[in-house]
């Protein structure tokens, strides 16, 4: 019988790591030839199978990596006399160490390994988009292919990878006869494939599936080898049994026959196709599967080590942990390793129960996944959650396992169901159901004549004698997340589907409490909330005995025999998230426990051990003034208070030998930064010590560095600046600890923070909210007994959202607060609504409450109760940002980063405000905004007009100069660019007669830089670290454009090989001999005129690809002659160096850690490979292969090809092409840079609604206005008499007169404000700015629509323009009241919505009631109205307009 143990059982998945990885390197222990024998002894793990929690937390602050080493003995031995040569016992493999919480550390970050499903090895069939049938053959190892029958043509095709060729000639080499082939064909199709028959196809095909191995074998073996190695190719019998009918475990010849005959049936409709999407086809691989491959794929690596010892015959030569690379990659670049986002453990227990189809050894490209794998299956029922998925490119196919699912150790899912027939309960897995009626125990308790079920992929309707397995209830099918969602049944699967997702971002509160109502777990007689708290919020006792003794990190228990067991605990334990999972014992010394017993309680349960997330609020569905509008969300005062949450942050510190953290020493250097009294929270070291409160801006650490200024042309020196990090936030830090290491400080911090204006909360079933304002208590709306609501949510978003459960856990939660107790309902409770009704009667409730509105003197009804409500780690303080200028990379563009980091206006942005017609605007904000000008901003802030800027920014510059570096030469003429390969001749024009005379680059001296004399940055030969003067590297044998390779390749008509061979040396040109010589010599002999009439005559007798290739050839000819060049100016005989400038080097702020650019890297990798040629060559050495690696290194520096250099490919150092391209389009410098920019005068905030506001109106937060406004407050100080320095204290100061200049210049000047990404004009808009003291920004709720926006998290950037125009542009084209109407559709879109439209047409359809009442002006008449001395009906008249 199979041993199963259960998806989350850490222990079992931890031993089986061990296990497995001990289990595949002991079989391949032992290598031997000869003369001698390789072997790996004696394999054990040292030390302890489990680690202490304390030591997992001094890994996360120290940045260290968990792991259980795996040693063996390597011996090489004499195989002729037995005698031990060398021996040494050394690490294996470090086999990283799963935590009991399921997590891997690796570097103080944790990870997890999700589960992955796979496609089984076997033959799936199916009918493609093109119409054509397609055998997938899926082989256990190799290279997978495919059989594809076209039904229009009625040929057989072969295919893998790009290759395609007529299968009929690979089958005949199997040794298929036509006899046996014609049998299954028939005649007419056979008689159709040999006559498509290709006989170079069995090599192509061979190559394809089975390697380059077969390229160059002999004819008269190739057959033999392909039925050697095909017959070796093993799929799943199991799964052949279904699809093809045979349980064959190899392709032999009856199974490959029976592919096609299927093929062909399948095209005439007399067989079907498979559903490969069947759970059934679909195999698991878990954490202990993943690192066994890792380790396997990697076995060749003792082999290739071996041979380093043989030739030594020293084991010294086989290196410690060969394995550790593959195991370390797994975690970090296979695709099911994850960072942990461990804002709270259930993240971490989901993760456990997560599968994806995706990542190593599965779909490696989600653009491939196509839509039937995202489709909820069937057959999935039972075993995968059928709700919980992400959203985006991933639906579909990351999916979750059901609690009750088990596996065994051959990737083998099962779960547990009831036998229709013997009503008896059994384990069985999705192939044991292939082909069986499943059905729900609730259907079979419904007297109906046919019952709902499920066989295969089909939902079916059957006798209840044809059933044959019954799903035992809805405990086990669904996820944790989806369990802790009660009356999931009652609310749209997507909607359940992001409250689960959205269980998982709730930060742990000072005060939680669990959920009033609860899902009850009938198969386990308590609800989840229960179930997990005790799962993963305590710690229980293993043992029977007595608390001895109770540590700051662990329990002492003397057990029944009197010996002490050691129970240790959580205590402090950082999470990667900014939060934290802490332990509080609840026994004492003396206290007796038993196996069960609860020891401690975490952060995250309450007294009954209960899962506590958030709090139960007393909430009102009713609106508030448009303040919960939409998502939007009313608290009170005391509920934003409930909903403190408690944080943890870490603060890493990298040292360097420049930076001091004494406390002496700085105050040396700042004598007056702070008073004597502020140092003692400090120790000498310049760390804080544990329990100092940290206010906001105060230093986390006393850091003081050198920074190096670059000062002339070559010159560099140093002073002394305070590199201190600050305590950021405005709530205080208590100092936790901090780790400290030669190489860093890692300082904890704990803080609390209060619910804040713009802070994100949310309930379990998927509606977030963002908090819009905060409402003393006495002002919120009241119940009869005088009691505040809490929470006021918009009533509009039930039903539109169609999120019903919501509504009845308000009502419920009256009934669970009425009893003192939480009420447990299980899922899936027959018309739930009903049983809603009859409790909230049995309690005498109503689903209606009165609520007074004191401040209208006013009752209403509406539904009211409580709802559960978490605050999610999105704080709006955390979001928000304010630039003015300063700070800049060293393409002079602003940088990113922190509260003060640039932020970026995109292509799709600039694209809006042309389409506004704000040229001006764009221009301000790639010229003015978009990269350093410290002399405008200087003229500025000293009081002067703004004044113009003709210059181009420094990064076209760099990308003009880049394209050179690459080959590739743009000239500016009359306002467009023209492009041509760089010539030799543009080489010597650009550098004048300066050459690199040695590879030198810099050199740290003292922590500082000093320039190497005749290398790259020579103030004479380049201009120095800053210098704009073009060099070159003479080349020891003259090489061609590599940007010119296809163009020089079409005019000599030479494939890529023999392009290269010519170049090496190693094939001769006709009539030319070998070399570049050679081929300059051809090109020289071309006469342009005579061939671009060759071409276009041949272009009147060619066809297809010969066609193409003339064509090709003209056009390249006719570019010679249109640009004045010749074909052989294209080799050069020396390579551009680009200006210092372009390609700078300096060092961190920090200090010590050189800032090189990529192209310095390989600039002095040609260098040294052109240096090594020459010097060959001057001994009379000709290798070809030094030309090959002179002419990569060459590719490297132009952007065509990889560093020759190992350790700079590892680096993934990149030339100038790939610089400009960038990963993607996207990335890449046009669109990156040019078209788009990181803007100076920038602010980012949460968005909230603001209905006091007028539609042009909208509200920064002071904070970051102060910032983007800055340089206009300095000239505005300035101009009325302050000096600079005046100027500046005042800003700091915030003083009255500076936040008056403030306000006039927000007058004078509006903000340009957008939502990412803008898809049409109305996205960027601009709006007269107010002042809010909220962390956020406030927008009129009409707006809403133009910019694609939600009061649910989401965030919008605002822009100060600076050019007059540009304000000019922003007053008269971009405000919202110049964009009322939608010009696509000719309609207003900035309209009233929801209870603005429902109120509106409340009014209007009205009559007038009583005499008119005279009131001044809006404002008086608005005063009566929210005071209750007049009804909305009322007539009125009023005298001023």
């Amino acid at each position: 019988m199979k041993q199963l143990y259960k998806i989350d059982d850490i222990d079992t998945i931890r031993n089986n790591i061990y296990s497995s990885i001990l289990d595949t390197v002991s079989a391949n222990s032992k290598i031997e030839d000869n003369d001698y024998v390789f072997s790996i002894e004696d394999l054990a793990y040292e030390g302890a199978d489990t680690v202490d929690p304390s030591k997992e937390k001094e890994a996360i602050l120290s940045g260290g990596t968990l792991y259980r080493p795996l040693r063996g003995t390597v011996r090489l031995y004499d195989k002729k006399t037995g005698k031990i040569l060398s021996e040494e016992r050394k690490r294996i493999a470090a086999v990283p160490y799963m935590t009991p919480r399921g997590t891997f550390i690796l570097n103080g970050v944790e990870y997890g390994i999700v589960n992955q499903m796979r496609l089984r090895p076997g033959v799936y069939t199916r009918l493609t988009n093109d119409g054509e049938y397609e055998a997938l053959i899926n082989v256990a190892k190799g290279v997978g292919h495919r059989y594809v029958f076209d039904p229009t043509s009625g040929v057989f095709y072969l295919k893998s990878g790009q290759a395609r060729v007529p299968l009929y000639p690979f089958l005949r080499a199997l040794g298929i006869p036509d006899q046996q082939l014609q049998k299954v064909w028939g005649p007419e199709i056979l008689k159709i494939n040999q006559e498509n028959s290709d006989t170079s196809a069995v090599r192509r095909a061979s190559v394809a599936i089975f390697g380059k191995q077969l390229q160059s074998i002999a004819d008269a073996d190739l057959v033999k080898r392909i039925r050697e190695l095909y017959g070796t190719l093993e799929v799943d019998p199991n799964v052949n049994l279904i699809t093809l009918n045979r349980p064959s475990k190899r392709l032999d010849q009856d199974t490959v026959l029976r592919i096609t005959e299927k093929l062909l049936k399948s095209a005439r409709g007399e067989d079907t196709i498979d559903d490969r999407n069947h759970i059934t086809f679909l195999s698991t691989i878990g954490p202990e599967d993943l690192l066994r491959e890792a380790v396997s794929r990697n076995l060749n690596k003792l082999r290739n080590y071996y041979n380093r010892v043989r030739a030594r015959r020293d084991v010294r030569y086989f290196p410690v942990g060969v394995f550790d690379d593959a195991i370390r990659e797994t975690i970090h670049g296979s695709g099911l390793g994850t960072a942990l986002q461990e804002i709270n453990p259930l993240e971490i227990l989901d993760t456990r129960y997560r599968t994806t189809r995706t990542g190593e050894g599965g779909i490696t490209n989600v653009w491939q996944i196509t839509d039937d794998s995202r489709y909820n299956h069937p057959s999935f029922l039972g075993f995968i959650d059928p709700i919980v998925t992400p959203e985006g490119l991933h639906v579909g196919v990351d999916v979750r396992f059901g609690t009750g699912v088990r596996r065994d150790r051959n990737g083998n899912i099962y779960s547990t169901f009831i036998d229709a027939k013997t009503n008896r309960r059994v384990d069985l897995s999705p192939q044991q159901l292939f082909n069986k009626v499943v059905t729900f125990e609730s259907a079979l308790a419904e007297d109906l004549p046919l019952i709902p079920a499920i066989i295969n992929n089909q939902h079916v309707l059957v006798r209840r004698r044809d059933v044959d397995y019954v799903i035992p209830g809805s405990d086990d099918i669904y996820s944790p997340l989806s369990n802790l969602v009660p009356m999931k049944q009652n609310s749209y699967p997507q909607r359940v589907s992001m409250g689960a997702r959205m269980l998982t971002q709730a930060v742990p509160l000072v005060e939680a409490e669990a959920p009033l109502v609860q899902n009850l777990s009938i198969a386990h007689g308590k609800a989840y909330d229960k179930l997990y708290g005790e799962q993963i919020g305590v710690r229980k006792s293993t043992v029977a005995g007595v608390v001895t003794r109770v540590s700051p990190d662990a329990i002492y228990i003397k057990d029944e025999q009197g010996k002490t067991i050691k129970i240790p605990y959580y205590k402090d334990f950082p999470y990667n998230r900014k939060t934290f999972y802490t332990e509080t014992p609840i026994v004492k010394a003396g206290d007796t426990v038993y196996p069960g017993s609860i020891l401690t309680r975490s952060n995250y349960v309450d007294k009954d051990n209960a899962l506590a997330l958030g709090r139960n609020l007393k909430t009102a569905y009713i609106p508030w003034e448009g303040y919960n509008f939409e998502d939007a969300a009313v608290i009170s005062e005391s509920a934003a208070k409930k909903l403190e949450s408690e944080h943890m942050y870490q603060k890493w510190i990298d040292l360097s030998p420049e930076m001091v953290t004494r406390t002496s020493k700085f105050m040396s250097i700042f004598p007056g930064k702070y008073t004597k009294s502020f140092y003692e929270k400090y120790t000498e070291d310049g760390i804080p010590r544990p329990g100092a409160i940290l206010e906001k801006g105060d230093p986390i650490a006393l850091v003081v560095t050198k920074t190096p200024i670059v000062v002339g042309k070559g010159g560099i020196r140093s002073s002394f600046r305070d590199a201190s990090p600050v305590w950021e936030y405005d709530d205080p830090a208590e100092v936790v600890t901090a780790a400290i290491s030669p190489k860093h400080i890692n300082i904890v911090l704990r803080a609390r923070h209060p619910l804040r204006v713009g802070d994100k909360i949310s309930g379990r079933y998927g509606d977030k909210h963002i908090i819009s304002v905060i409402v003393p208590d006495s002002q919120m709306p009241k119940d009869e007994s005088g009691e505040p609501f809490e929470l006021l949510l918009n009533p509009l978003g039930i039903q539109g959202r169609a999120n019903i459960s919501q509504l009845w856990e308000l009502l419920l939660a009256n009934v669970a607060k009425k009893t003192g107790r939480p009420l447990e309902i299980p899922d899936f409770t027959s018309n739930t609504h009903e049983k809603v009704r009859q409790l909230l009667e049995e309690h005498g409730l109503s689903d209606k409450a009165k609520i007074f509105l004191e401040k209208y003197n006013q009752t209403v009804e509406a539904p009211a109760g409580y709802r559960y409500v978490m605050k999610l780690h999105h704080l709006s303080e955390s979001k928000l940002s304010g630039r003015g200028i300063g700070g800049y990379s060293s393409e002079e563009i602003p940088v990113k980063g922190g509260f003060s980091g640039a932020k970026r206006i995109g292509m799709l942005e600039m694209l809006g405000l042309l389409s506004h017609g704000a040229y001006h605007t764009v221009r301000d904000a790639r010229i003015v905004r978009g990269q350093k000008n410290e002399d405008y901003w200087t003229r500025v802030k000293l009081g002067y007009d703004t004044p113009s800027i003709s210059e181009r920014p420094l990064v076209y510059d760099k990308f003009m100069h880049q394209l050179i570096a690459a080959g590739i030469y743009p000239k500016d003429s009359s306002g467009s660019i023209g492009v041509f390969a760089l010539t030799n001749k543009d080489i010597d024009d650009l550098s004048q007669g300066r050459t690199i005379k040695n590879s030198g680059v810099v050199e740290i001296r003292g922590g500082e830089l000093s320039v190497a004399d005749g290398g790259f940055f020579d103030s004479k030969i380049t201009g120095g670290l800053n210098g704009r003067f073009w060099a070159a590297i003479p080349l020891a044998e003259p090489m061609p454009n590599p940007m010119a390779e296809p163009v020089l390749r079409s005019l000599l008509k030479l494939t890529q090989k023999q392009y290269h061979d010519v170049i090496t040396g190693e094939l001769e040109l006709p009539g030319y001999g070998t070399g570049t010589k050679a081929l300059k010599a051809a090109l020289a002999d071309i006469d342009l005129d005579k061939q671009i009439k060759l071409e276009e005559d041949n272009l009147k007798r060619f066809k297809g690809n010969n066609y193409d290739q003339a064509l090709r050839r003209l056009r390249i000819l006719k570019a010679f002659k249109d640009f004045k060049k010749r074909p052989e100016d294209l080799i050069w005989d020396k390579v551009p160096v680009l200006p210092p400038i372009f390609r700078p080097i300096g060092m961190l702020a920090s200090g010590g850690v050189p800032l090189v650019a990529d192209m310095n890297f390989l600039y002095k990798d040609l260098y040294e490979v052109n240096e090594a040629l020459g010097e060959l060559k001057k001994a009379g050495i000709d290798d070809p292969s030094d030309r090959r690696l002179l002419y990569s290194a060459l590719q490297a520096v132009v952007g065509l090809g990889d560093p020759v250099h190992p350790k700079l490919k590892a680096q993934n150092i990149k030339g100038a092409l790939q610089q400009i391209i960038g990963s993607s389009p996207k990335y890449g410098v046009v669109q990156r840079k040019l078209l788009g920019a990181q803007v100076d005068l920038v602010g980012r905030a949460t968005i909230i609604p603001n209905p006091n506001l007028d539609l042009d109106e909208v509200a920064i937060p002071e904070e970051s206005a102060w910032e983007i406004y800055k340089p206009f407050i300095l000239r505005g100080l300035i101009r009325k008499g302050s000096t600079p320095s005046q100027a500046v204290e005042a800003v700091e100061k915030k003083t009255e007169k500076a936040k008056d200049i403030l306000l006039q210049e927000m007058r004078n000047r509006p903000v340009i404000i957008s939502r990412a990404p803008v898809l049409h004009k109305y996205g960027i808009l601009a709006a007269w700015p107010k002042l809010t003291k909220n962390k956020v920004m406030e927008i009129h709720p009409f707006l809403v629509t133009g910019f694609g926006a939600d009061f649910d998290g989401d965030a919008m950037q605002f822009h100060v323009p600076v050019d007059p125009a540009a304000v000019k542009e922003a007053i008269e084209k971009l405000l919202p009241s110049k964009n009322v109407i939608s010009f696509q559709r000719f309609q207003a879109h900035a309209v009233p919505t929801m209870e603005y439209a429902l109120g509106l047409h409340y009014l209007s359809s009205r009559k007038e009631k009583g005499d008119p009442i005279v009131f001044k002006n809006r404002e008086e008449l608005l005063e009566a109205l929210k005071s209750g001395k007049i009804t909305p009906d009322q007539a009125v008249i009023l005298t001023e307009r």
